[in-house]
């Protein structure tokens, strides 16, 4: 078979036509390897190897575009490539010509990810460390980017964290209160040693206040539908559910004559 001629079909690629109709779609890599001008003679053996080559240009294309979105760890491209059913000697030449081309890069992807979540995310170090580890990265370049955070990012977020819970949870008790933030915390991914001192530091509002004020508001809103026992136990679980001492919830339900 002959090339008839070429027609250019966009930036990278190129159309065959050869002299039994048939129409090849090849990128321009692929033309300058095999050196294919009009009236080249192509034997069956070399098209094959024209059409592996081509198929391996296309799936490096698409792994170029999916980069472009943003920075990719290898996994996630041996993951990509795995979805395209690409096979595993095909997956490592790719591979290893995306990282001859800096392409991907894990160091570069840690540093990348660590400033996209300081940024973007209020994540704790443990949590930032944590999705890291499940792109297969070594322990070593993830610890070594991790250390060199500045601390105080980390406990400024925390302070807001801090501010906006208890701004937020104003009708529980104290102690209801501090572990949802540490719960908040840990979940973020803090170190106890982290946000301890900064916790503590914040004057959260005394239980009784806190726990007179819900016990008004809980008797408004049960008192027209339940009888006096009725109301002081639906009183009592409400209250104990926010936290509150089953000691002073008594008291302060004696104190409205509610029973």
């Amino acid at each position: 078979m002959n090339i008839v001629k070429f027609k250019k079909k966009n930036k990278e690629q190129y159309e065959l036509i050869l002299d039994n109709g048939e129409k090849l779609v090849v990128y321009e890599d692929v033309i300058i390897k095999y050196n294919l001008l009009s009236n080249k003679k192509l034997s069956s053996d070399i098209l094959k190897k024209i059409n592996n080559d081509n198929n391996f240009s296309s799936i490096y294309a698409k792994c170029i575009k999916y980069i472009s979105i943003r920075m990719r760890s290898e996994k996630e491209i041996r993951d990509y490539l795995h979805k395209k059913l690409v096979d595993f000697e095909m997956a490592d030449k790719i591979i290893d010509k995306l990282k001859i081309n800096k392409l991907i890069d894990d160091e570069k992807f840690v540093q990348a990810f660590i400033d996209d979540k300081l940024l973007l995310t209020n994540y704790g170090p443990k949590k930032i460390r944590n999705e890291l580890c499940n792109h297969n990265i070594d322990y070593s370049i993830i610890d070594k980017y991790i250390d060199n955070i500045d601390k105080e990012i980390f406990y400024e977020k925390i302070n807001k964290i801090i501010t906006r819970q208890l701004n937020s949870n104003t009708k529980y008790s104290k102690n209801m209160i501090k572990n949802r933030i540490q719960n908040t915390l840990n979940n973020l991914g803090y170190p106890k040693v982290f946000y301890n001192d900064i916790l503590n530091s914040f004057d959260i509002k005394d239980d009784d206040s806190i726990l007179e004020k819900e016990l008004y508001k809980e008797y408004t809103k049960l008192s027209k539908k339940y009888s006096e026992n009725e109301l002081k136990i639906k009183l009592k679980q409400k209250l104990y559910k926010k936290g509150f001492d089953i000691n002073k919830i008594d008291y302060y339900i004696e104190t409205l004559s509610v029973d």
